[in-house]
C-alpha cells in the first residue's frame, strides 16, 4: 500500500516496491487488513464477487460484460465455503458481526487466487470463540499448502500457527527463527515477555 523509502521488495525473483496494489493482486499477492472495510451495502457474496473481478476483468472490454459470470459465482461460492460464511452469504457486510468480517477479509484475498497471502492481525478484537475459528482456519489454510505472512501480536496464536517468526522492535528486527528459538531468546522475553528473573 505504501512505497518504502529504503530497501528491497522480492516476489519471485523480482522487485516488486511501488506497484499499485491491483496489480499486487495479479502478481499473486493478497493481503487482508486489521481494520475491516467491506463494501457494507453488498451482501458478503457480493463483496467476493468484487474481489474475482481482479482477474476477470482487466481493461475497457470489461465495462460491457456481464459482472456476474456463471464462472466468477461459482468461483466465489466455493471460496465462501472454504472459509465457513454460508449461512451469512446472503447479508449485507454490515449486518454481520466482526469474525464474518475477519473470515470476509480472508476470502476475498483467497477468491484471487494467491501464491501469498499476508494476514494482517486476523485475530485482534475478537472473542476467544472467534479467534479460535480463525486460528483454525490460518491453519487449515497452512495445510493445504498455502502460503501465509502472518502479523500478530497475540504470542499463543504466533507460536501455534508459524513455522518460521520475525519480531520486531521499535521497527527494528531483534529476533528470527522457529517458535522454539524465538520464544527463548533473551531480547525477545525482555522486550515482549517481561524481564528475566534475576
Amino acid at each position: 500500500m505504501y512505497t518504502p523509502t529504503a530497501g528491497k521488495v522480492i516476489f519471485e525473483g523480482k522487485e516488486v516496491q511501488g506497484t499499485p496494489a491491483h496489480e499486487m493482486a495479479k502478481k499473486g499477492i493478497a493481503r487482508t487488513f486489521q481494520i475491516s472495510k467491506p463494501l457494507a451495502g453488498l451482501t458478503i457474496f457480493d463483496n467476493v464477487v468484487a474481489a474475482a473481478g481482479v482477474h476477470e476483468y482487466t481493461g475497457i472490454s470489461s465495462y460491457f460484460r456481464k459482472a456476474h459470470t456463471k464462472a466468477v459465482e461459482d468461483k466465489a461460492e466455493a471460496v465462501i465455503r472454504r472459509v465457513g460464511l454460508e449461512s451469512v452469504a446472503n447479508k449485507k457486510a454490515s449486518d454481520v458481526s466482526l469474525g464474518y468480517l475477519r473470515r470476509l477479509e480472508i476470502a476475498r484475498a483467497l477468491v484471487t487466487e494467491p501464491k501469498l497471502i499476508m494476514l494482517d492481525e486476523p485475530c485482534a478484537g475478537l472473542s476467544n470463540f472467534a479467534i479460535n475459528e480463525i486460528t483454525d482456519l490460518v491453519m487449515q489454510l497452512k495445510g493445504e499448502g498455502q502460503s501465509i505472512v502472518l502479523i500478530e501480536h497475540n504470542l499463543p496464536i504466533t507460536m501455534k500457527v508459524c513455522d518460521r517468526i520475525t519480531v520486531l522492535s521499535y521497527g527494528k528486527k531483534i529476533a528470527e527463527g522457529t517458535p522454539d528459538e524465538v520464544k527463548n531468546d533473551k531480547q525477545v522475553i525482555e522486550a515482549y515477555l517481561g524481564e528475566e528473573d534475576k
